[in-house]
């Protein structure tokens, strides 16, 4: 098989791979417009509808949309903050041999 072959066959299972792997977000995205009796009927043909937005976004939205992002903002400057001082332990710790305790062979 020459090389053209492979990166083509490779570039076509990874369109394959992503096209599945986004067909249900697209599907979601796309009922999120239809009424809910239309979204038990997989059917591409329908009249779509802002109702489902509407209902959703109140005032009472956006007040729980903000402590969800304070919630994550709060966790990942704790995970940053762990993490780097549990790499900068793993790094510079005398009591571990970090150089055996890195290495690829190490596990063997």
């Amino acid at each position: 098989m020459s090389r053209r072959i492979k990166n083509n066959l490779v570039t076509t299972i990874a369109y394959a791979v992503v096209l599945v792997w986004l067909f249900p977000m697209l599907y979601m995205l796309l009922s999120s417009f239809k009424f809910e009796s239309q979204v038990a009927v997989p059917s591409l043909a329908f009249t779509p509808t802002m109702d489902n937005y509407r209902a959703v976004v109140t005032p009472d939205f956006f007040k729980h949309l903000f402590n969800s992002v304070q919630v994550t903002f709060g966790t990942v400057i704790i995970s940053a903050i762990l993490g780097v001082l549990g790499s900068y332990a793993l790094v510079y710790s005398s009591i571990l041999d970090s150089e055996k305790f890195l290495s690829k062979n190490s596990w063997e």
